[in-house]
């Protein structure tokens, strides 16, 4: 989710579809963190790939504390 600040000093969200690909590509930048937020709201809507991401990351510690036991929840 992108929140915008107009002119008047209020926010409006700016919908815009992150995809897994997106990961892909912040995990490429090491920006694990980015990486996490977009799979993990991918994967609570049930996308796989983003499910085996978010395992993927909780098992090498990259954006989240390294934990094995969540990571094999996903």
């Amino acid at each position: 989710m992108f929140f915008i600040v107009t002119g008047a000093g209020t926010a409006s969200v700016a919908q815009q579809s992150a995809t897994y690909s997106d990961g892909i590509l912040a995990g490429s930048k090491g920006d694990y963190a980015i990486t996490f937020k977009i799979w993990k709201s991918l994967a609570d809507a049930g996308d796989a790939p983003s499910q085996n991401g978010l395992g993927q990351l909780y098992s090498k510690g990259q954006g989240v504390k390294k934990d094995q036991s969540e990571a094999s929840k996903w």
